[in-house]
């Protein structure tokens, strides 16, 4: 059985009796870092962004959302505007948490058709298959999908 570990009690994460696999907690401490280094970078120059709340024309139903820009890991100059610069950014990450499904597998973000009201998915062009589905887990990532259904030798 995987090592587990019991979260801490804290308001903005509210899962106080929630137990994971160390292997998961640490990806997502690691993810976490990450997060907050890319964030802290020298400079970010932002070139422009389209599709975000507050923009004219914006449509709060669309999950469309780009930007163009640099990032530094070190630079003689700062960040020009940093709260604006971190909005657009968790604007971006949040359109994708908020429009893709998450791997039951590997945790990697991927587009699912059918959740986006579509007709049909990149999946349906597959053979059915016997996966996990129920319990929370709706699908497999594309690569995690493959790995799933290649026949493993014995």
């Amino acid at each position: 059985m995987a090592d587990l570990v019991k979260d801490g009690s804290n308001e903005e994460f509210p899962t106080t009796d929630m137990i994971v696999p160390v292997t998961e907690y640490n990806r997502l401490v690691r993810d976490a870092k990450r997060w907050r280094a890319f964030l802290s970078s020298a400079r970010i120059r932002l070139w422009g962004w389209a599709g975000f709340e507050g923009q004219e024309g914006h449509d709060p139903d669309s999950p469309h959302r780009h930007f163009g820009g640099e990032f530094w890991t070190t630079h003689p100059a700062t960040t020009s505007n940093p709260e604006q610069t971190r909005g657009v950014l968790e604007g971006y990450v949040d359109a994708i948490v908020n429009t893709h499904q998450e791997c039951a597998k590997c945790g990697q973000f991927y587009q699912c058709g059918a959740e986006q009201g579509k007709s049909t998915c990149w999946c349906f062009e597959l053979p059915p298959s016997a996966l996990p589905v129920g319990d929370g887990v709706k699908c497999l990532c594309p690569s995690c999908l493959k790995d799933a259904r290649t026949p493993k030798k014995v």
